[in-house]
């Protein structure tokens, strides 16, 4: 499987029930006009994401890095400890289980067209 670039590209993932559930708690909890961040607070590289998914599928499938291929900024982290204060927010799906949904969402879909 090729990737862009060298794969130590770094991100923050989150679940879609994730974000619904920070954007509930934050009109619930915290009427002020005032920036959070809703994420899942955890750093993963491209390179990890990558594995993760071929984990997933079962596929044996070697990861490749095109270096000459552009990427985005190096890093994207997001600090989601105010939320965590102020709204007791605590993401629930990890990036294992969220690639799994993803996955088999897919798959039905591609089963059902």
């Amino acid at each position: 499987m090729k990737v862009w670039g060298d794969g130590l590209d770094v991100r923050d993932y989150v679940h879609a029930s994730d974000i619904a559930n920070g954007l509930l708690l934050a009109v619930a909890k915290y009427p002020v006009c005032d920036a959070l961040n809703i994420a899942s607070g955890v750093a993963c590289t491209t390179k990890q994401l990558a594995q993760t998914i071929l984990d997933i599928i079962g596929s044996k499938a070697r990861l490749e890095f095109d270096k000459s291929k552009p990427t985005a900024l190096r890093e994207r982290r997001v600090d989601i400890s105010k939320a965590k204060v102020v709204l007791s927010y605590s993401p629930s799906v990890s990036l294992k289980e969220g690639l799994t949904d993803t996955i088999d969402w897919y798959r039905g879909r591609m089963r059902n067209a």
